[in-house]
């Protein structure tokens, strides 16, 4: 049985991702998100140019996610978790709520930001958490 995949984030690198999928017969992309007006609405195999399953790209996070419901999202709208922080915390609160609750478990470094006067790293202080479901 295939593993059901939301992508999120199709710019060079997402459609990039997206094609290594559509390679992989164990992966079932069954939808995908874009905050872009120019890529919302349309069919996901015109955004990356190979065929793909009939999907239709949108830009609420938590209808796509409900998609996937129990498979997995392929993230790449940046590298940058400050700048990213909410759409992934979208992302996981749809998830979250298509489950039951069962136990959750911390993301490494998600809410964790450098202090200012710091530039190694070492001192850092807990802003915010984030969860995902276990």
């Amino acid at each position: 049985m295939a593993i059901k995949v939301a992508l999120m984030g199709l710019g060079a690198i997402g459609r990039g991702i997206a094609r290594c999928a559509l390679q992989k017969h164990d992966l079932e992309i069954v939808a995908a998100i874009d905050l872009d007006p120019h890529r919302v609405g349309r069919k996901l195999s015109d955004v990356v140019d190979a065929p793909t399953p009939e999907v239709v790209i949108g830009s609420d996070a938590g209808a796509e996610m409900r998609k996937a419901q129990g498979g997995i999202l392929l993230h790449a709208t940046g590298s940058r978790l400050d700048r990213i922080e909410g759409e992934l915390a979208q992302a996981l609160t749809a998830v979250s709520a298509s489950f039951p609750p069962a136990k959750s478990f911390p993301i490494p470094g998600c809410g964790i930001r450098r202090s200012p006067s710091d530039s190694t790293g070492s001192r850092r202080s807990a802003s915010s958490r984030c969860w995902a479901p276990g």
